[in-house]
């Protein structure tokens, strides 16, 4: 049985949205600059194609990646492990190919217990 404590991580309130947005193109987006020389900005989704840069590469998923745990351990993949992944560069499907192999070797044979999605592209 896994335990629920290994999902927990703070989250200040505010940062919780309270009401979907009217419209979807309206709803929150938290950039991080990779570099580490911005701070993590909010933005609007409807800002995202002046945020990326010629190269840039955009990965989308679902909560079924970072939350999916391992069996004996009970280890979450977790954010941390998604984001050391993504420190070398490549093209969008050698990032995909590279999170997946990380990924099956991580859950072994358990069974996936939520959905998941992955995609990475670029911006040409």
């Amino acid at each position: 049985m896994v335990s629920v404590e290994i999902f927990d991580y703070e989250l200040p309130e505010e940062l919780i949205a309270q009401e979907p947005a009217r419209r979807r193109d309206e709803s929150r987006l938290l950039a991080v600059d990779r570099t580490g020389k911005d701070p993590a900005r909010e933005h609007r989704f409807s800002d995202l194609p002046g945020l990326l840069q010629r190269g840039d590469l955009l990965v989308l998923f679902t909560d079924g990646l970072p939350e999916a745990v391992d069996g004996p351990d009970g280890d979450s993949f977790g954010f941390q492990r998604l984001k050391d992944l993504l420190g070398t560069v490549g093209s969008p499907a050698v990032v995909h190919d590279r999170i997946l192999l990380a990924f099956d070797q991580h859950i072994g044979h358990e069974p996936l217990t939520d959905d998941l999605t992955l995609m990475v592209v670029a911006r040409p």
